[in-house]
């Protein structure tokens, strides 16, 4: 409001004219500030904030006060210019009163309508399950799995190859597992997950370490060896064991591109092979696995099965072998003038020994090692097999 003002002096009936009239005007109420954020009864609210509220014309700073009470006792009083102030260091899971005030000098407006909010509740940092610490022999494909943390609305996790997590692949997922692919064999892992909900973030939790297996090695063919012929149509496949192995998968098959292959998987080094045909050639391999870790195949060996002919027990009473046990030599002898061929086989299918003979021949065994050995003899229309043992 304007107003105008004189004066005049007086003594008894003495009177001056009145003053010069001079005139003013009373301040215009400054309005109080309309708080915009923190928003009321905002929750989850960081403990480092910023208090913002509307401009007020003729204002030229602002009284702010925030309180853990509503009646303002022991409140914190701060005053800026703008219209914005950055509080600091709020108390977790706590909630707050705020209010603010226009002033220019002695003009200062009520304090505003008083908002409230609430502080986060700390999330707390995930306990890690698996791949347990330390744990060995882990595949290159695997799960991070770790306990669900309340209030966590994603986590973020993170391995590297060091502890210091320099270069980390890091990941963010909703649930408390995570997949993880494409690992290194042989290789030392360090992992670590923390909980998020917007702007709260956990601290990580604590570092666990794995190791990766070490690749396996293929598989060592042995037996039947290689082009290994005159073979029976139930025998055994055998190969080197692997270490780290904790199964192995063999197949054969009629063709050496493995098409319609017959595949098996056993724990041993060994497999029972029955029902092949006969006068037929196979080929065979071997992988080693564990888990998910799966070796290259092993060379490919082929073997040739027996031909089908019969065995005459009446002939084979008409062949004699000696001596047995052999040591130097091993004679056969026949007792009608017949006509034969022989071979003579290691535990390997390995043919030691081959020739033809008519009535009786000599073969040479000194040079062999000790063991038993397969003796295969064959007439035109029979075919007799005997075990040979050479000692030493």
């Amino acid at each position: 409001t304007t107003y105008f003002w004189r004066v005049r002096s007086k003594n008894g009936s003495n009177i001056s004219p009145f003053s010069e009239v001079f005139s003013f005007t009373t301040l215009t109420p400054l309005a109080a500030p309309t708080l915009i954020s923190p928003a009321n009864n905002a929750v989850n609210q960081l403990t480092n904030l910023t208090f913002d509220w509307s401009d007020v014309t003729g204002a030229a700073e602002y009284e702010y006060q925030y309180s853990n009470n509503s009646n303002f006792t022991a409140a914190i009083t701060g005053t800026v210019t703008a219209s914005q102030a950055s509080i600091t260091g709020l108390d977790n899971a706590t909630t707050y009163f705020w209010r603010v005030r226009s002033k220019n000098g002695s003009n200062i407006s009520p304090f505003s309508e008083v908002f409230s909010f609430t502080t986060l509740t700390p999330l707390a940092a995930p306990t890690l399950i698996s791949p347990a610490n330390n744990a060995v022999n882990q595949t290159t494909n695997l799960t991070f799995d770790w306990a669900d943390v309340t209030g966590a609305a994603e986590y973020e996790y993170q391995y590297s190859t060091n502890s210091n997590f320099t270069a980390a692949i890091t990941g963010t997922v909703t649930a408390s597992q995570a997949s993880i692919t494409g690992l290194d064999n042989a290789t030392t892992y360090f992992w670590r997950v923390r909980s998020k909900n917007g702007s709260n973030i956990s601290p990580f939790s604590e570092v666990f370490s794995f190791t990766t297996l070490t690749p396996l090695s293929a598989p060592t063919l042995i037996s039947p060896a290689n082009n290994a012929v005159n073979q029976t149509t139930n025998l055994i496949f055998d190969w080197s064991d692997v270490t780290g192995a904790a199964e192995y998968e063999y197949q054969y098959s009629n063709n050496s591109n493995f098409t319609a292959a017959i595949t098996g998987t056993v724990a041993a080094s060994q497999a029972s092979i029955t029902g092949l045909d006969n006068a037929t050639t196979y080929f065979w391999r071997v992988r080693s696995k564990n888990g998910n870790t799966i070796s290259e195949y092993s060379s490919v060996f082929s073997f040739t099965t027996d031909s089908n002919i019969g065995v005459n027990p009446a002939i084979a009473a008409q062949i004699s072998i000696w001596p047995v046990p052999a040591t130097e030599v091993i004679n056969i002898k026949t007792e009608e003038n017949q006509a034969f061929n022989y071979l003579m086989y290691d535990a390997a299918g390995k043919v030691v020994a081959k020739g033809n003979a008519q009535n009786s021949v000599s073969i040479k065994v000194a040079d062999l090692a000790a063991g038993v050995y397969q003796l295969r003899l064959q007439t035109a229309n029979n075919v007799v097999v005997r075990k040979i043992s050479v000692i030493r």
